[in-house]
């Protein structure tokens, strides 16, 4: 069989494990939350999986969190997150904050 025959429904998946982007305590929480992948991230995007995450552990609603799942979902480091980005991670975090504080 030629590759070009290959169903690529046959071809095992390759998933990138979490932890590869993450450090371990990190992982660890989002593997909790069933995110245990790099393409899970991408899949359902970062702002999906900050939500679901800072709904198990409230004390994760931080700006580096937000920009680490960005920078997973980019597939670059946090630190390298484009400014544009964090913007829009810091929007989202301010935002989730005056809503918390709404709700106490």
């Amino acid at each position: 069989m030629s590759t070009s025959e290959r169903d690529p429904a046959d071809e095992p998946s390759h998933s990138t494990p979490i932890e590869h982007a993450m450090g371990p305590i990190t992982a660890a929480e989002l593997r909790s939350i069933g995110i245990d992948s790099v393409e899970k991230v991408r899949d359902m995007g970062w702002r999906e999986v900050f939500l679901l995450w800072i709904e198990a552990c409230p004390e994760r609603i931080n700006l580096n969190a937000a920009v680490s799942l960005v920078g997973a979902e980019r597939g670059v480091s946090w630190l390298k997150v484009a400014p544009a980005d964090k913007d829009r991670a810091r929007a989202v975090v301010e935002g989730l904050r005056r809503a918390r504080r709404g709700r106490w």
